[in-house]
């Protein structure tokens, strides 16, 4: 699905993956349905995408940084969130800021192949989260002063490789312009309950015209982590360069002063 509102300068791609051959899932196409609909009423052009497989999850993110990149507006005036809820696998922490990554999967995916494979070996199955944000940065492709990725996804690692390990911590440096929302803690896995999802629409309708953006992931964190009575308990990485509201009016008005 592509739904666009003219070129506002925000621009969202949402991916739902939940028909796995393995360990399939039942909430991602609602949760791509219920932000969908909350970031169009703000103004966001919006590409959507059910249960996609390698050679989808690749065209959708070339055509999404075409569409932020070709747009006539500088960097500093735009805008990008990827939202991705599916299975998802860590990868290898070798610290230094930028050092880690993680990994989205897409639907043909072997779960059972990608538990055990190496992060070199993921690369060849899945999508590196590493890749993407990187691709969104101010000066490469995508061309996007601010950029937020929002991963409802986790699932450990088989022992055989890195034991009982979810997503893990980007060590991208602060003030970049790129945020991370994970929807749990480093390491943990994620219940498919479509909590997390429906907390964070709830928080953009109600409060995002209150909140700044990066307060407003934080205070979805703290909701789902109050919901769930601590059984899952979001991350917020990374910090954005300048201002940014989910409220379209509130951004429009932050960027004449920018």
């Amino acid at each position: 699905m592509e739904a666009a509102t003219g070129d506002a300068g925000r621009y969202a791609l949402l991916i739902g993956n939940q028909s796995y051959r393995q360990q399939p899932l039942s909430n991602p196409h609602a949760d791509v349905d219920q932000l969908a609909a909350v970031l169009l009423d703000e103004k966001f052009s919006v590409i959507a995408c059910k249960d996609i497989d390698r050679l989808g999850f690749e065209q959708a993110l070339i055509n999404f940084t075409h569409r932020t990149s070709t747009s006539k507006l500088p960097s500093n005036k735009k805008a990008a969130l990827v939202y991705f809820s599916g299975h998802g696998l860590g990868g290898t922490e070798n610290g230094g800021a930028g050092s880690a990554d993680n990994f989205l999967l897409p639907v043909d995916a072997d779960l059972s192949y990608a538990a055990t494979a190496s992060d070199d070996q993921l690369e060849d199955h899945a999508i590196s989260l590493a890749w993407v944000s990187e691709a969104l940065r101010a000066g490469s492709v995508g061309d996007v002063d601010t950029a937020m990725f929002i991963v409802d996804s986790c699932r450990a690692r088989a022992e055989s490789a890195s034991a009982d390990k979810g997503l893990i911590r980007m060590n991208w440096p602060d003030g970049d312009g790129r945020i991370f929302l994970y929807a749990t803690d480093y390491g943990q896995t994620t219940p498919d309950n479509g909590i997390f999802a429906a907390t964070l629409a709830d928080q953009i309708r109600r409060k995002g015209h209150i909140l700044q953006g990066d307060y407003l992931l934080i205070e979805t964190a703290k909701e789902v982590y109050r919901s769930t009575q601590g059984e899952q308990n979001p991350q917020v990485e990374g910090q954005y360069r300048r201002q940014f509201w989910f409220d379209y009016d509130k951004w429009k008005t932050a960027l004449q002063f920018d």
